[in-house]
């Protein structure tokens, strides 16, 4: 910078400034909260390392230490809550899905106890009818028999018969 220092307080409208777009109040008071702010910080800054320092510590009273415990343990005790009550409704679910099933398997079993009857029921008749065949054919083959055995003594009998006829013709 090529000003001497003897210009402060000057109106002067130098060129090589920039222009910040505002007033130099403005800007000291900018610097002024700036300031304020930087000290706040600063002195928070050392409370909470201070008290950063102390958590943990020996420096820690009984309430601090079991206000802490308290509220981790009431954490955990919240978080059991929730897995309990999520077991109980799936235990809900569970038991509903099972009576459903029992429903089910009750229902069903009258059909399969019918199906079951009506299956053992099927064979019986089955056997029945395997019986009742075989009767059949014995009675088939008796009546068949029975024809042959007409059926022979009625060619036998018009043989005889034609014989009779044939012979009695020859002699007269």
């Amino acid at each position: 910078m090529a000003h001497s220092s003897h210009t402060y307080g000057s109106t002067d409208q130098r060129s090589d400034l920039p222009d910040v777009g505002f007033s130099p109040t403005e800007l000291y008071s900018l610097s002024e909260n700036i300031t304020a702010n930087i000290y706040t910080i600063n002195s928070s800054y050392k409370t909470l390392s201070r008290s950063f320092k102390l958590i943990g510590t020996n420096k820690d009273n009984q309430a601090v230490r079991d206000r802490v415990t308290l509220e981790f343990d009431h954490g955990l005790i919240l978080e059991q809550e929730e897995r309990i009550k999520q077991i109980e409704g799936d235990i809900l679910d569970v038991n509903q899905v099972m009576r459903e099933l029992g429903a089910l398997v009750h229902q069903q079993a009258d059909s399969i106890n019918s199906i079951e009857n009506n299956i053992e029921n099927a064979h019986g008749h089955v056997e029945l009818g395997a019986q009742e065949l075989i009767k059949a054919s014995n009675y088939q083959n008796k009546f068949r028999r029975k024809i042959c055995i007409l059926l022979v003594v009625a060619i036998t009998f018009v043989i005889i018969l034609i014989l009779v006829i044939v012979l009695s013709k020859k002699s007269s």
